[in-house]
């Protein structure tokens, strides 16, 4: 099923509002269970630092992701390499309600697009957590091919679990 999911690329730290519920997301341990800051405390001072950093990087474009007018999550491409032409995709929905509904899926289509067309890239890569069979559907479902596995990469207090790498080429 094909949802109205618009992208809106941050010029500026979002309001308050925004921020709050980005923070909540991050703080909930199951939204951010397989990423690389859930071992971080999020707070508002914190995550306008990294609003900040990220929308003053000119290899970075960050996102808003809204869904019937709501902001559901964020989707980054990072990164970039204009030389080389590539870039890193990273994304999060934040309401676990909203899991499993193409949201994601909808959300890495345009920020493909937008990275393609826009920003010339030739080849866009992602990594996820071997556990993280979700975001793996999500990547095969938009074409990224599995490149490569780092293993024993995530190396935490539980057993060693391994990294798998994603790329998509443009057509």
């Amino acid at each position: 099923m094909k949802y109205k999911i618009n992208l809106i690329i941050q010029k500026k730290i979002p309001s308050k509002n925004i921020l709050l519920k980005w923070i909540n997301w991050l703080n909930n341990s199951r939204v951010s269970k397989f990423s690389s800051r859930s071992f971080i405390k999020h707070t508002i001072t914190s995550q306008k630092k990294f609003v900040k950093q990220r929308i003053t990087d000119k290899n970075c474009k960050l996102f808003l992701i809204k869904y019937l007018n709501l902001y559901i999550g964020v989707i980054e491409l990072t990164n970039i390499e204009y030389k080389n032409k590539n870039c890193e995709i990273r994304y999060l929905i934040g309401n676990p309600s909203l899991w499993g509904k193409g949201l994601a899926s909808e959300s890495i289509k345009l920020a493909s697009k937008y990275a393609f067309k826009r920003l010339k890239i030739k080849t866009i890569y992602a990594d996820t957590h071997q556990d993280n069979l979700a975001s793996q559907k999500v990547l095969k479902k938009n074409n990224f091919k599995i490149q490569g596995r780092i293993k024993k990469f995530f190396s935490g207090k539980a057993k060693a679990r391994d990294k798998i790498i994603f790329v998509k080429n443009k057509k």
